[in-house]
């Protein structure tokens, strides 16, 4: 395969925009010079690397960070703490088996494999399987969205099936941390079917592309790592 590994950001960075596909993972040609992370992503991988950090037993005394700012942290840290308290959260704790930060590895066949063969990667912030029931959580940061979109968890739980064929019933949840809200998709194993066919289906059309044309939107175009080298080659004008 010409572009594998897949990710879930991976495939949906084509989707959105092809010609950004082109620059992240096919020329891989480097950001623009006075493009800087928003915010919501520094402040995202802090309360991802907390909560992880919590989970496993740390006192959540993480080092680095220096992208944000005290003030940040401190309210970051309050609603991480209120999140891992949260009683849908907390009751996980004690089920039969439970990981944090778990890396996955599917072939294009969507079934485990190893990083070499890989197909598909991804990992899962948190899950947890007691007896027949699972749930995969991812924490979000920023604005509550009780419209998600699921595919990335889908893409999760297709792995958790496979490794865990007793499962029937999966809760695909979308915690956001700020406001102590979750969205939440309850799925059966016979749906996960489709979500396989529907990866494998999206990566082919991907393989087959030949033109990486960009597809301009103001909303993406002005947060794009590329947007000046896009705009040069291609004249656009938001």
């Amino acid at each position: 395969m010409k572009y594998a590994p897949y990710s879930f950001s991976k495939i949906n960075t084509f989707f959105e925009c092809p010609q950004k596909f082109d620059y992240s993972y096919v020329n891989k040609i480097s950001k623009d010079k006075d493009y800087s992370d928003p915010s919501y992503f520094r402040r995202g991988r802090f309360i991802h690397a907390y909560i992880a950090d919590r989970l496993k037993g740390g006192d959540g005394l993480l080092s680095g960070f220096a992208d944000v700012d005290m003030e940040d942290k401190l309210s970051l840290t309050d609603s991480a703490e209120t999140t891992l308290e949260n009683e849908y959260i907390s009751i996980s704790y004690d089920f039969n088996k439970n990981e944090i930060e778990k890396q996955i590895f599917l072939s294009h066949q969507m079934k485990p494999t190893n990083k070499a063969r890989a197909a598909m990667l991804g990992y899962i912030d948190y899950f947890a399987v007691h007896d027949d029931f699972a749930m995969i959580v991812d924490w979000k940061s920023g604005k509550y969205r009780p419209d998600a979109n699921y595919n990335q968890l889908e893409l999760y739980a297709v792995w958790v099936l496979e490794k865990h064929p007793e499962v029937t019933e999966i809760d695909l949840i979308f915690y956001y941390v700020e406001h102590n809200k979750f969205s939440v998709r309850t799925v059966t194993s016979s749906e996960v079917e489709s979500f396989k066919n529907k990866i494998i289906e999206n990566i082919d059309i991907i393989e087959n592309e030949e033109e990486f044309k960009p597809t301009p939107s103001k909303r993406s175009c002005l947060h794009c790592a590329f947007f000046d080298t896009c705009s040069e080659e291609h004249g656009i004008i938001l």
